[in-house]
């Protein structure tokens, strides 16, 4: 994707990040290492964003709610060739979100191959 010039922006929920039953120091171990990962495979994030509330608690940045983005969408609404562009995850919740903000919905299974989604993009 990245060799095709499309940019990787990352959207999470986080149940509890940053509370006592999950620190965010224990958190940004596993992610930085995941991220470096991705890095020396040439996979690089633009943009991450992470929502740390739970579901009850009703935020406004909780996918499939928008919150967490709208200023990013608004901000680069001219640069992002929303015709190309999608959305990759594997719950209902990714979904939604998805068509909340207009793009086309690629699913995948949790920690399948990414490869079917290539093979779909046609690139």
């Amino acid at each position: 994707l990245i060799k095709n010039n499309y940019k990787l922006i990352m959207i999470t929920n986080q149940d509890g990040l940053g509370t006592k039953s999950f620190p965010k120091k224990d958190f940004l171990i596993v992610q930085n290492k995941l991220l470096e990962i991705f890095k020396v495979n040439q996979i690089i994030f633009d943009k991450i964003f992470i929502c740390p509330h739970f579901p009850e608690d009703n935020c406004d940045c909780r996918k499939p709610k928008t919150g967490m983005i709208d200023f990013f969408l608004k901000k680069n609404k001219n640069e992002i060739d929303w015709q190309n562009s999608f959305y990759c995850g594997d719950r209902e919740s990714d979904w939604r979100f998805a068509k909340n903000i207009g793009l086309r919905y690629l699913s995948m299974k949790t920690n399948d191959s990414f490869t079917p989604i290539i093979k779909k993009l046609k690139i």
